[in-house]
């Protein structure tokens, strides 16, 4: 008299009935001729699931390539904004030389006309609903263009594959290239504030607008005034030392609800000026001068009112430097768009094309312009990634400057010191 019993009956002949079931599906994705089982493809699946197993996300990158690290004795390399950009431009690059190379980044013979057209250019980001990531390829593609470049150089002393068209550029910056690309591909992700016919393009090429050239020297100084806080003892973050490191710029008051009602372009949830509304930003002059920026008639004003306190640094609209960055990249032909490509933006960063009086002519090209953006990007490859230097005196540059930083970092007193080597938990690899 058990009253669950009927139940409990029916609940066993629903199991019976099930396993029929699974065994009627089995039984038809059985091929009849091989006796395999055949795998149903879905013909709608997420894109979520063709991420590979193994990838390093963007914020990981980020964080990575932004946070100081008490092991490693460095106070990060990039800005987080400029370290996002420089993920982007890498990421999907093994998808799109595959496509390239007819499905096989390994068939070199297969595909090496094709790809050779493509003058060494990066393809847009392999987005995935939003998320960006570097698959193993990836990373080791951007280790080997920043650091093994001497290893592809021709047996008779050329300066390597992918030369950009229009740009003499000397051997001994040849190793800079793969970087130029890479930076150039960054900034080209930039959003663009110009109207679609006003954005110097001619037909396909891809070009950076003025727009983009603004945000590209913000980015450049926001990374020069981020390498003297991470270079500075880590003390001084949270003393009064912080401040001196002052901005190295000061962006116009916009209305915000001026702004709102005018639906201006959102990037990753901060609003976007417009070109005028960039121009119009005024540049620290000490910071433009040190990244070889300033072009020789500038007109340098003092910054007393423009809100600050009134410090007097001397300030220089972001347009005039922008002015200067298309005027060098043109060349001695010269051209009337307000816009450079590839080969004018390897003549600006080389200084190929500079003015009679410029104040970078003079200046190292490591060490203005894109130069310390590269040498980051340099160290990201061989100590975050692990890829070696292809030739001795590149792994010296490295080595000379990583002791610089942490000599900068973690001071050493002239009566002794208690840890000459850094804090507690400092790790050496020799």
């Amino acid at each position: 008299g058990d009253p669950g019993g009927g139940n409990g009956g029916d609940a066993d002949g629903g199991e019976e009935e099930e396993d029929e079931a699974a065994a009627t599906v089995g039984a038809a994705n059985i091929d009849p001729e091989t006796g395999e089982l055949r795998i149903e493809e879905e013909p709608d699946r997420p894109s979520d699931e063709e991420r590979p197993r193994n990838v390093i996300d963007e914020r990981s990158f980020v964080r990575a390539a932004s946070s100081p690290s008490d092991e490693l004795g460095h106070g990060g390399y990039l800005p987080e904004e400029l370290a996002r950009w420089t993920f982007r431009s890498c990421a999907g690059r093994a998808a799109s030389e595959s496509d390239a190379f007819g499905g096989s980044l390994w068939d070199v013979d297969g595909g090496a006309d094709e790809a050779g057209e493509d003058d060494g250019r990066r393809t847009r980001p392999n987005r995935r609903r939003g998320a960006d990531y570097w698959t193993m390829y990836d990373a080791l593609a951007f280790g080997c263009d920043a650091v093994r470049h001497e290893a592809l150089r021709d047996d008779d002393g050329g300066a390597g594959p992918g030369m950009p068209p229009g740009a003499d550029v000397p051997s001994r910056h040849a190793a800079d290239l793969p970087l130029l690309r890479i930076a150039f591909g960054a900034f080209g992700l930039l959003p663009r504030q110009e109207p679609a016919d006003e954005d110097g393009r001619d037909g396909e090429e891809e070009v950076l607008t003025k727009s983009q050239i603004g945000k590209m020297l913000l980015l450049l100084l926001e990374h020069r005034s981020f390498r003297l806080r991470a270079d500075s003892p880590p003390a001084s973050s949270a003393g009064g030392l912080e401040r001196k490191h002052s901005s190295p710029f000061i962006e116009p008051r916009i209305d915000s609800s001026v702004r709102s009602e005018q639906g201006v372009e959102q990037v990753d949830g901060v609003s976007s000026p417009d070109a005028s509304e960039r121009l119009a930003t005024l540049v620290d002059a000490s910071y433009a001068s040190l990244l070889g920026l300033l072009p020789p008639d500038a007109d340098v004003s003092s910054g007393g009112e423009d809100g600050t306190g009134g410090t007097g640094a001397h300030r220089v609209p972001l347009g005039v430097l922008v002015d200067h960055v298309i005027a060098e990249s043109r060349g001695a032909a010269g051209s009337g768009a307000d816009a450079i490509d590839l080969a004018g933006f390897v003549r600006w960063h080389l200084h190929l094309s500079p003015s009679s009086h410029s104040s970078g002519a003079s200046m190292p090209v490591s060490e203005t312009r894109l130069g310390p953006y590269l040498l980051d990007l340099r160290l990201i490859a061989s100590v975050l990634l692990g890829v070696r230097p292809a030739s001795p005196p590149a792994e010296r540059v490295l080595v000379d400057e990583i002791r610089r930083r942490h000599r900068y970092r973690y001071p050493r007193a002239r009566d002794g010191c208690v840890q000459p080597r850094g804090p507690q938990g400092t790790v050496w690899n020799v």
